[in-house]
């Protein structure tokens, strides 16, 4: 009745009847229909049998995933008032890796687990904290410097008992020395990525090789932005590695923290000696630091501003002071990578349009193959990161 009688006439009739009821009325008539019966929504719930839960349950409270903490502890008191007293514990890996191990034991030894869905749920629900390694990857360089100022401090109450004046002095300069060193040569060399010298010499790496070069930076960083976001891929997947209990001291410890958990994807970690580069003289290049876009030729090199403005400036190879007869620097590799061969990321948008994803869906299906050249030409350029018509353009 309540889409044909005026809710001041119903009022009459029902003095109960609140606006809010009269208005859901006739929402549900909208909805529903007159007098139709609401649907009820499923709730499906999948079984899983006690052994499988047992097996799993099992595996995580082993001592391969748990470890006691030296102190705490928890009680747990039953429906029959009897209490048990639960010391603290912590995982040594995260959730997603505990999966995948448990999958690769239930392999082996042919037990049928659960899907990863329900295990990851059941992971969520029987929470544990991780074990975080109280040192830290980052702070190695403000940690140095914090011990050469305790280490002064030292060494000038040694030089007011009676040691010298001239021991404390020469103590300290050594000291500066080593603290320069650790500030210059211990460093993420972010002036590598752009530097005059760098890009001068590639011009005999590709001669060495018989490649043919050319360098186009990307962002206002200069390539060190996506360094610098990969190396903090890395660090993550290190510091999961020490977590677990291991310990991150040697070059070979490294290693293997990169290459743990299967490794990841696009890294190759090959273990390389130093070698003694002599120190080479800096080399003067005018308005260098506005050039984004490097094209190496044989008299010389064509550099741009912004890419593909204009015909570009030529630089003559006479007009730097470099030596002709570089000879490029090669490094002695001790440990070759896990896997010798290369690996790519395929690069995707995080979203899709509509068009692309009705693209995709046409290549997927193979409708896309009946039609003409051109509508072939729209879906493949709606597919691609970057929709250039200009062929072999990578901006």
């Amino acid at each position: 009745m309540a889409d044909k009688v005026s809710f001041k006439a119903l009022k009459t009739w029902l003095p109960n009847l609140s606006r809010y009821r009269f208005n859901i009325a006739r929402h549900h008539i909208l909805l529903h229909g007159r007098g139709a019966t609401v649907p009820l929504a499923e709730n499906k719930r999948m079984k899983v049998s006690p052994p499988q839960l047992d097996h799993f349950l099992a595996f995580i409270t082993s001592s391969y995933v748990m470890q006691d903490l030296p102190f705490g502890a928890k009680t747990l008191k039953l429906s029959s008032n009897t209490e048990i007293r639960i010391p603290n514990v912590v995982r040594t890996m995260i959730p997603e890796q505990i999966v995948q191990q448990y999958q690769s034991y239930c392999h082996e030894t042919g037990f049928v687990p659960i899907s990863r869905c329900t295990l990851c749920r059941i992971l969520k629900v029987c929470s544990a904290s991780v074990r975080n390694s109280l040192q830290g990857l980052d702070y190695v360089s403000g940690e140095g410097a914090k011990a050469f100022d305790e280490l002064a401090a030292v060494i000038e109450n040694l030089g007011d008992y009676s040691r010298g004046l001239s021991r404390e002095k020469s103590q300290c300069e050594k000291l500066k020395q080593t603290k320069r060193y650790l500030k210059g040569d211990f460093k993420d060399n972010a002036g590598c990525y752009h530097s005059a010298s760098t890009l001068l010499a590639i011009r005999h790496v590709a001669k060495k090789y018989d490649i043919n070069v050319r360098l186009d930076f990307l962002d206002p960083q200069e390539g060190k932005g996506s360094c610098d976001r990969k190396a903090a891929a890395v660090k993550n997947h290190m510091r999961i590695y020490l977590n677990s209990g291991q310990d991150v001291e040697t070059p070979e410890q490294m290693k293997s923290a990169v290459e743990s958990s299967g490794g990841m994807p696009g890294v190759r970690v090959m273990l390389c000696n130093t070698e003694n580069i002599p120190k080479s003289v800096p080399v003067k290049w005018e308005g260098f630091s506005f050039i984004r876009n490097i094209e190496y030729g044989n008299a010389g090199l064509r550099v741009w501003r912004s890419y593909a403005v204009g015909p570009g400036k030529f630089l003559p190879w006479s007009q730097f002071d470099f030596p002709e007869n570089y000879s490029v620097p090669m490094l002695t590799m001790l440990k070759e990578a896990r896997d010798p061969k290369v690996t790519f990321i395929a690069i995707t948008a995080r979203r899709k349009s509509p068009q692309t994803q009705r693209g995709v869906e046409q290549l997927a299906s193979g409708v896309g193959e009946a039609s003409d050249e051109q509508s072939e030409d729209d879906i493949e350029c709606h597919c691609k990161l970057f929709a250039c018509p200009e062929e072999g353009c990578v901006k």
